[in-house]
């Protein structure tokens, strides 16, 4: 047993940098470890990990200043959007409209719109990702995930830090940064205007339905909608992305100031592009279905309850819930709706 422990002992330390270890004596009396010795050396050990946890603490925020809170915001989105826009396939048809209307002469916002779990999330994401590098470094390219954060929930939390945001790109503007959101609502067109041809101004808005109104906004007849811009300035784009059948939405539907090619729906996707994404994954994850396993998750997908067929939640669902199965099981019956799956 001693030499097992010793041996042991030796790979362990040999697998840890000399920096990392700490060796500490107690003194063995004729009675065996005592209680004095032995507490005294778990506080020593204590007290040093503590310096050091503190010494190791102390170096990075040397290296990494704490951000304030708007560049905190601002990082929080583009990490979102990074994650986001690894989950976006068959989607080029999508993503060529934006793209076009991104670099075209439109002076209306741009509006997708589709079921839940369609993929809108994915799709904004690697939008977004797609007009940094058409625009280059010159344009400024702004995203907003609502609702994943606290300053991104509510419309006149949204705008203030929107406008914080961009008062740091384009100083000397001018402008001020109102406290009430109908202040906030009202000054949005003229912040659209800071844009340029040096500078073309890009905002991303995903989730528009997530994004609330306070009450006392709306005893002010602040709503979800009414603050969004009939005509854009010649250098700025504004893509946004909802769910047209959550209440707060359905008035946009019948929104009359942008004109129907403002408006683009994501489209469900089709039984091809579904299994090529299952391919996609399995691919990357470096595994494969037995034929019948593949089989009964085609048929799932196939007769899917028909308000989930073709959405990408559904179909990340189904593959997950199939990754749980060993090669030798025998295929267990799959929900046939997105409800199920999270059941």
């Amino acid at each position: 047993a001693q030499e097992m422990l010793s041996n042991l002992q030796t790979k362990v330390l040999q697998s840890i940098d000399d920096e990392n270890v700490k060796t500490y004596e107690i003194p063995y009396e004729d009675g065996g470890i005592t209680l004095e010795s032995h507490s005294q050396y778990i506080v020593n050990c204590c007290m040093d990990i503590r310096a050091e946890v503190m010494t190791r603490v102390h170096q990075e925020l040397l290296r990494n200043p704490i951000l304030d809170p708007i560049s905190r915001e601002i990082m929080r989105h583009y990490r979102l959007c990074t994650a986001q826009a690894k989950h976006c396939f068959a989607r080029d048809k999508t993503l060529n409209k934006i793209l076009r209307y991104i670099t075209g002469g439109e002076n209306h916002p741009l509006c997708l719109y589709g079921t839940c779990g369609i993929g809108k999330s994915s799709i904004m994401a690697k939008a977004m990702m797609q007009a940094k590098e058409a625009l280059g470094k010159k344009a400024v390219v702004v995203v907003r995930f609502l609702g994943c954060t606290a300053r991104s929930s509510l419309l006149g939390r949204t705008l203030r830090s929107l406008y914080r945001q961009l008062s740091t790109i384009f100083p000397g503007h001018g402008l001020t940064i109102g406290q009430e959101s109908t202040e906030l609502c009202k000054a949005f067109p003229r912040w659209l205007e800071l844009s340029s041809n040096e500078r073309p101004l890009v905002i991303f808005m995903d989730s528009l339905e997530s994004m609330e109104v306070s009450t006392h906004d709306e005893t002010e007849g602040v709503s979800n909608i009414k603050w969004l811009p009939h005509r854009l300035p010649p250098h700025t784009r504004l893509v946004l992305a909802t769910n047209l059948e959550v209440d707060n939405m359905k008035p946009l539907r019948s929104w009359e100031n942008w004109p129907p090619e403002a408006f683009l729906e994501v489209p469900r996707l089709d039984m091809s592009s579904q299994m090529k994404i299952i391919e996609k994954w399995l691919t990357e994850d470096g595994r494969s279905f037995q034929p019948h396993q593949l089989q009964e998750l085609q048929q799932v997908l196939k007769y899917m309850d028909p308000s989930d067929f073709g959405t990408g939640l559904l179909v990340r669902l189904a593959y997950q819930e199939c990754c749980r199965w060993k090669s030798y099981d025998e295929v267990t019956p799959l929900p046939r709706c997105t409800h199920g799956f999270i059941q």
